[in-house]
């Protein structure tokens, strides 16, 4: 939904589905929205009425990350904020330069931006070129796509090559056996340093890809374990589903599973799907909110050094 307008009675002009309709709050006092604001929300029909219920970080919240992007003349879009937001939870240094060519790069993937994004930003955290064609490469291993790739990942997780420490490695039918390009590494390596948590800092990403067959049909993706070296814990869990054109990414941290589809579906289906999960994980013993959308607020990573 655009926020088109506010009125002076504090109504919005706002247009969804390609029509202009004009909303009023019922929260008490209000709430502060910008015209030009995009906010996401389920939509329902009751005794003739339309109601918008608006999804968790739709509305700017008063963050750092906000004002990070602000100051540094960066856009406050979903793949600028999910972005920022990612390098914080990582405990990262967050670059407006790197987080503007991040967000650039991901353009090029639209309907997945986000995953684009992650997959960018760990291109850049563990020390990889941050180029179109790494990017792609990139995409290809979390969503599980490349099945060379995927099992020469599974080999160097299983440390079936002892001598993979060095750039210019290669396994027999990886693609490494090429000369590699300065400062970019060899194919099978690219794809043991993507995986790997082999880097200096306190907190790490494990990549795993996966692909599977679910009731005859094959699925691909991966999952994402973010670790904390000093206290020895599993701090966020990522999961990415594809199957076929469809595709879904998963984010579990200790209290909440948040969720985005791609492509998007209709508001009741969306509802419905959050609560089978929610069952699902109840069914599991696991007893966590389920929200369908990325959190926008800031998440509790720890801090990081801010580079200008």
């Amino acid at each position: 939904m655009y926020v088109r307008s506010v009125n002076a009675d504090g109504t919005l002009r706002i247009q969804i589905a390609g029509a202009d309709i004009t909303a009023r709050s019922e929260m008490p006092g209000g709430f502060n929205v910008a015209p030009g604001s995009l906010l996401k929300g389920i939509v329902s029909f009751e005794d003739g009425r339309i109601y918008i219920k608006l999804l968790p970080g739709s509305l700017r919240p008063e963050s750092p990350i906000f004002s990070f992007l602000a100051s540094n003349g960066l856009p406050e879009s979903p793949p600028a904020v999910f972005t920022a937001s990612f390098f914080y939870a990582s405990g990262k240094r967050l670059v407006p330069a790197e987080i503007k060519r991040i967000v650039s790069l991901a353009g090029d993937f639209p309907g997945k931006e986000f995953r684009a994004c992650e997959a960018a930003s760990l291109l850049s955290q563990k020390g990889i070129p941050l180029t179109a064609e790494n990017l792609r490469i990139a995409l290809e291993i979390l969503e599980g796509r490349d099945m060379p790739l995927v099992e020469s990942v599974r080999d160097s997780l299983e440390g079936e090559d002892s001598g993979a420490g060095g750039y210019g490695n290669s396994r027999e039918g990886s693609g490494g056996g090429e000369p590699e390009k300065k400062g970019n590494p060899s194919g099978w390596e690219f794809s043991r340093r993507f995986v790997s948590g082999d880097y200096e800092s306190d907190y790490v990403w494990y990549i795993y890809p996966y692909r599977r067959d679910f009731a005859g049909q094959v699925c691909s993706g991966s999952l994402r374990f973010l670790f904390d070296r000093l206290s020895r814990i599993e701090k966020e869990s990522r999961l990415t589903f594809v199957d076929g054109p469809s595709s879904a990414d998963f984010i579990l941290t200790g209290d909440a599973c948040r969720f985005e589809i791609y492509p998007g579906s209709a508001p009741r289906l969306l509802e419905k799907f959050t609560g089978e999960i929610k069952k699902m994980m109840m069914a599991s013993g696991l007893d966590m909110d389920v929200f369908y959308g990325f959190d926008e607020t800031l998440p509790g990573g720890g801090t990081v050094d801010i580079e200008v």
